[in-house]
């Protein structure tokens, strides 16, 4: 047996270090002693010398056998992931208008944009189509824009159809928005009360920093998405709400106050989001600020992403099994682009039998999965998995690594990712 690459140390006290192996997504808890036993000694004299350390450190792979290619196996993992079907994922572009403008948006607006009939009856066809031709277990419907609730009607005609057909065939269904929460009331809750909801809601900073950027005449919008927060974790069962801040140097100093209007939600159904305003320069991000906000909010006993380590976390438009639909019936895969256009298209949706056309020359690259030479020798590859594929096609020569993006080194974010798992397992058992 052989040390694992993929696998790195903190020491978190005097005498304890915290091992984490990325292959197994593993953490081990270390005295001095062992520690030193494990880092200093060839393997078969720890087998020797103390059996138990041994087993625990075969069990988590931290020892592997000489002939296994860890790269291989985590590169063969995520491809086989990308080949899932047990899940089929539409992402859908009701409109690409929206009732707000704020002004880090990256996308381009489409005023007066509304989706078809014609495209949603083709999305239904598609929904059945795709089941006979690849059965799934899990339909997952995202509502994207835009703001996808400016076309409420047009999402309860494509649920409405979903959930008698997914009832009709033992599939599980889950409706999923992205939303600034403004046009959220009472009739979309109650609508929406029978449904498996995910939900992505932002808040811009405390009130006066959100008011300055999602502005709608007379109405404190901050207050309006807290108060639509609520309502939807005590009136929608089977909801999970990840709310998501966009901080800059201020919103990470004035974090206090968001918190304080969170603090009495349901942490098994809302989820903090930590994530930086992409005009916002990394180095006027301070590491320590970020790293206090973190441990806030996981001392709040709230399950808080900022990109943490896990085994399944690659990019959705990844997966072969997932399409992006835009209320034109262009078809896409990545929601992160500048313009739902022509040049970016990948497809279209065939309204006659909802079949997807694809361009087979655009849609090739999608099945390739790349990554960096930097990623390769980094320790948490194996949970981690670096950039995209289309990032990385795009950025050949580019180094990119998310950590620097936070600022973190890998100390900090490796003992972010520990306490959040302690937490996790506290939660949910």
């Amino acid at each position: 047996m052989i040390k694992g690459k993929f696998q790195t140390f903190i020491q978190i006290q005097r005498d304890l270090f915290l091992h984490y192996n990325s292959i197994s997504d593993s953490y081990l808890l270390l005295d001095e002693a062992n520690h030193l036993l494990y880092e200093n000694t060839p393997s078969n004299e720890v087998c020797r010398l103390n059996q138990q350390l041994y087993q625990k450190l075969v069990a988590g792979q931290y020892y592997i056998e000489e002939k296994f290619c860890e790269l291989d196996h985590i590169l063969n993992k995520r491809m086989l992931q990308k080949q899932d079907t047990n899940m089929y994922h539409i992402v859908i572009n009701t409109t690409l208008d929206c009732n707000l403008r704020c002004w880090y948006c990256y996308e381009s607006k489409f005023k007066g944009s509304q989706i078809k009939v014609d495209i949603l009856e083709a999305i239904k066809k598609n929904i059945e189509l795709h089941y006979h031709k690849e059965a799934y277990e899990i339909l997952k419907l995202s509502f994207f824009g835009g703001e996808p609730f400016m076309n409420f009607k047009a999402i309860k005609q494509v649920l409405s159809f979903a959930q008698e057909f997914c009832l009709a065939n033992r599939i599980k269904l889950t409706a999923d928005f992205t939303t600034n929460a403004t046009l959220i009331n009472k009739n979309i809750v109650d609508y929406l009360k029978n449904f498996n909801c995910m939900f992505q809601i932002t808040l811009d900073g405390n009130c006066e920093q959100h008011n300055k950027v999602k502005v709608l005449k007379g109405i404190d919008t901050f207050q309006l998405a807290i108060d639509n927060i609520h309502q939807i974790e005590n009136n929608i069962p089977e909801s999970k709400i990840w709310v998501r801040i966009n901080y800059d140097a201020d919103t990470l100093k004035n974090i206090d106050s968001i918190f304080a209007k969170l603090n009495d939600l349901n942490r098994k159904k809302v989820y903090i989001m930590l994530r930086k305003i992409w005009q916002v320069p990394s180095c006027d991000i301070c590491s320590e600020d970020l790293l206090s906000v973190i441990q806030k909010g996981i001392d709040l006993g709230f399950i808080l992403d900022c990109y943490p380590l896990n085994p399944r976390r690659m990019c959705f438009a990844e997966y072969k099994n997932q399409v992006l639909i835009n209320f034109d019936g262009k078809v896409f895969k990545c929601s992160t682009i500048s313009a739902f256009d022509d040049a970016h298209s990948l497809g279209k949706l065939n309204t006659v039998d909802g079949s997807i056309e694809w361009e087979n020359k655009k849609i090739q690259s999608y099945d390739e999965t790349l990554s960096s030479k930097r990623c390769e020798n980094c320790p948490l590859f194996g949970t981690c998995y670096g950039a995209c594929t289309q990032k990385l096609l795009k950025n050949r020569n580019d180094n990119f690594c998310i950590l620097d993006g936070l600022g973190l080194s890998i100390e900090q974010f490796l003992m972010y990712n520990f306490k959040l798992s302690l937490l996790h397992k506290k939660i949910f058992g």
